[in-house]
């Protein structure tokens, strides 16, 4: 079989060469497509995330989350700190109450 967008090949046909295929190339069957593991979609940039993507992702919100809860109580309590140095009380310190010993 000739290709017409071929120059080689449209100047062998308009030659008169007959062009035979090879033996192994005739006797091949077409493959099937494979079918995809997802159904298909129009849009070519539509793919599945992968669950290791989902996890890290799950990780490092939960990382987010945590690391913000800790920094807003830690803010807090020097806020209070502030705000009690600022009227002037000068025993400002958290008591530190110990368990007694019996």
């Amino acid at each position: 079989m000739a290709r017409t967008h071929d120059c080689k090949a449209s100047r062998r046909e308009a030659a008169g060469a007959k062009v035979v295929p090879l033996p192994w190339v005739a006797r091949r069957r077409p493959r099937a497509a494979p079918k995809p593991a997802y159904p298909h979609s129009d849009d070519p940039d539509d793919y599945p995330i992968s669950d290791r993507t989902l996890l890290t992702v799950g990780a490092c919100l939960a990382l987010f989350i945590v690391a913000s809860v800790w920094l807003l109580g830690t803010m807090r309590a020097n806020a209070w700190l502030e705000d009690c140095l600022m009227a002037g009380h000068k025993n400002c310190a958290r008591l530190v109450v110990l368990p007694s010993e019996r």
